[in-house]
C-alpha cells in the first residue's frame, strides 16, 4: 500500500448571509448529495456522515474509499475530521472572514481541505502515481466545492 495526500485552499465568497453558508456546509444531506460519485451515503447521527465512494480503477489498480467523518460547527466555522477509515482520513474547514451587514449581503470564506489514502499501488510505481493521485484529490476537493457553493441557498 502507498498513502497518497493533497490540499486544498481557497477563498471566496457566497451571496448569502454566514449563517445560511455555514449551515449548508454542515448539511449532512446537502454534503452527500453535493459529494461526487458515491456508492452509499448514510448519516448516523446529526453530525457524522459514513460514505462509500464508488470504486475506482486504472492500470489494473482497484480502489474503494469507505470513511466516516464528523463536523462541527460553531459561530464562525465548521470543521470536519475522519474519525473511522479503511483508507482515507479528510480533515478541513471553512471559516467566516467577512461579512456584509447590508441585507442579503455577501460572506466571505477561507476553505482548507486535507485528505490521505491508501491505494494498493505496489511501492515502486507509487513515486510515479504520487503527482496523478494528488491531482484527482485536489480536482474532486475543487469540484465538490463548487457544487457546494452552487447550491447553497441565498437567503
Amino acid at each position: 500500500m502507498a498513502r497518497f495526500s493533497g490540499t486544498h485552499k481557497e477563498r471566496f465568497s457566497v451571496a448569502a448571509p454566514a449563517d445560511i453558508v455555514l449551515a449548508h456546509f454542515a448539511d449532512l444531506k446537502a454534503i452527500a448529495r453535493n459529494y461526487g460519485p458515491i456508492e452509499r451515503a448514510d448519516i448516523l447521527d446529526d453530525v457524522t456522515l459514513s460514505l462509500l465512494l464508488q470504486e475506482k480503477g486504472m492500470s489494473g489498480v482497484r480502489y474503494q474509499a469507505r470513511y466516516t467523518v464528523r463536523y462541527e460547527r460553531d459561530a464562525d466555522s465548521v470543521r470536519w475530521r475522519t474519525i473511522a477509515s479503511e483508507n482515507l482520513w479528510s480533515s478541513g474547514e471553512i471559516c467566516v472572514i467577512g461579512r456584509d451587514p447590508n441585507p442579503g449581503g455577501s460572506t466571505q470564506l477561507d476553505y482548507t481541505q486535507h485528505i490521505e489514502t491508501e491505494i494498493p499501488v505496489p511501492r515502486l510505481l507509487a513515486k510515479l502515481a504520487d503527482g496523478i493521485v494528488r491531482r484527482e484529490i485536489v480536482g474532486g476537493v475543487q469540484a465538490y466545492l463548487q457544487r457546494m457553493r452552487d447550491a447553497c441557498p441565498r437567503g
